[in-house]
């Protein structure tokens, strides 16, 4: 059986080959973001129906089951309906950055990896989930060699993730065949990144954190779905409207830093 991908991610909503805006780097110097809007309804709604489904109720009588007049509850089970990434130099400049975004927007640092995930799925990356104006918004921290390496596997990820076939054995083993030796060529690039070697200070962020008493991420209050969503909605283009800023100031604090190097 010979597996089309095209066809399998053409009506994909999770990936757009027109209008790749996972992709598009908004680059300020050596800095940047990525502004991938607000997961779209049919993301949303999946990830709500994966943790409510049940085989004998439909997903609304499985809401009211589970979360009968808690709907606030379901909501905030989503981590990143607001979401970004945030382009760096490199992993030596993450505890720095890390730390100016937890002082602008709150939160806890997390370090994604084979060894804090417990899956050897070739993710590495330092995230930063917080809830702003009571949205949960995510950062995601990643260097530019990193988005290339994802350019190259998203799109072969997301046709996978679309094969609903009893032939999955099959689409499998040809999906593998076809991509394993570019994403062998690009981890072997990334591979060489100074990620794991900075990746113990982004993880005593928390301990710091605790130490100072620091509280969690109020839970969000909003029960109704559209209000949710549209809410969603405006934090996501507040927030894109303060990334440029926040990334020129962090332009000037590296530009101060090797200046200070060189005379040292």
């Amino acid at each position: 059986m010979k597996i089309n991908f095209l066809e399998l991610y053409a009506n994909d909503p999770n990936y757009n080959p027109l209008k790749p805006d996972r992709y598009i780097i908004n680059s300020i110097g050596n800095f940047g973001f990525i502004n991938p809007g607000i997961k779209s309804f049919d993301g949303i709604f999946r990830k709500l129906e994966s943790k409510v489904k049940s085989p004998e109720l439909s997903f609304a009588d499985s809401v009211d089951l589970k979360y009968n007049q808690k709907e606030a509850d379901l909501f905030d089970s989503i981590h990143d309906w607001s979401r970004f990434s945030i382009i760096i130099p490199n992993f030596k400049s993450a505890p720095k950055i890390v730390s100016y975004f937890l002082g602008e927007f709150g939160g806890r640092p997390e370090v994604h990896d084979a060894e804090h995930d417990n899956i050897d799925k070739g993710y590495e990356s330092f995230h930063i989930k917080t809830n702003y104006k009571g949205i949960n918004t995510e950062f995601q921290f990643h260097t530019r060699e990193y988005i290339e390496l994802k350019k190259t596997t998203d799109i072969q990820y997301h046709a996978w993730l679309n094969i609903h076939t009893p032939d999955r054995s099959i689409a499998k083993q040809e999906k593998d065949e076809q991509i394993a030796e570019v994403v062998k060529y690009c981890h072997m690039i990334y591979d060489k990144s100074d990620f794991h070697k900075y990746a113990p200070l982004i993880d005593n962020f928390n301990k710091l954190l605790d130490e100072k008493g620091a509280k969690p991420n109020k839970k969000g209050k909003l029960s109704h779905f559209c209000m949710a969503y549209n809410k969603a909605f405006v934090v996501q283009q507040e927030i894109a409207n303060s990334l440029t800023g926040i990334a020129k100031e962090l332009n000037k604090l590296t530009s101060t830093e090797l200046i200070h190097e060189q005379q040292d």
